[in-house]
């Protein structure tokens, strides 16, 4: 059956989520508070994330890097290797990704791997969701479009028309932070850089 059928039983999924880049962009635009609730508790977002239509989630991975940390308003550092244990419970398999140089982990490549390691997979996972604000993704996704597979993805608002493009259907961390209790006042922080693309 083709991926962009309806049906009742469950979409076979595989959920990759870059938590440095997503809790970097709730943080930049709603808040730390936004970006520790997104951190601390996974089972209040991810029904939002099943969405429309039922999901069987048969992986879910967490790529972070253990050292990175939250600044709350009063300057106390919750580093994200406390919040391995909640993700766990939700179901998780964290991947730990250090820092290679002073901005950069791997996780965009080991999602890249571990995706394409899926697609060659006896299982038919008929869905893929990404979560993170990345263009690097923009390769990936078409190469899973053109394996007749749905494509998700949660990233900032203000991701460029390529990454958009790119995709089924795009999340955006403004949707995820008002799912979380974030009352827009000015707007979802700045834009990625790649807004325009």
């Amino acid at each position: 059956m083709p991926a962009t059928q309806t049906r009742e039983e469950p979409l076979r999924a595989a959920l990759f989520l870059d938590f440095d880049n997503v809790v970097s962009g709730l943080v930049q635009g709603a808040g730390a508070e936004t970006a520790l609730r997104f951190a601390s508790d996974p089972d209040a977002w991810m029904p939002w994330l099943a969405g429309d239509q039922p999901r069987r989630w048969l992986v879910r991975r967490c790529y972070m890097n253990p050292a990175g940390y939250i600044e709350d308003a009063n300057g106390y550092k919750h580093y994200y290797s406390r919040f391995r244990p909640r993700l766990m419970g939700a179901g998780f398999e964290v991947q730990d990704c250090p820092r290679l140089t002073r901005f950069k982990n791997a996780a965009d490549l080991r999602i890249v791997i571990d995706a394409m390691d899926l697609l060659s997979s006896p299982v038919f996972y008929e869905e893929f969701t990404l979560i993170s604000s990345d263009s690097d993704f923009v390769p990936l996704l078409l190469r899973l479009r053109a394996a007749d597979r749905r494509t998700r993805l949660l990233a900032h608002p203000a991701v460029g028309r390529a990454v958009r493009g790119a995709t089924d259907s795009v999340l955006g961390l403004d949707e995820l932070a008002q799912t979380l209790g974030w009352l827009e006042r000015d707007g979802f922080g700045a834009g990625e850089d790649d807004a325009e693309g």
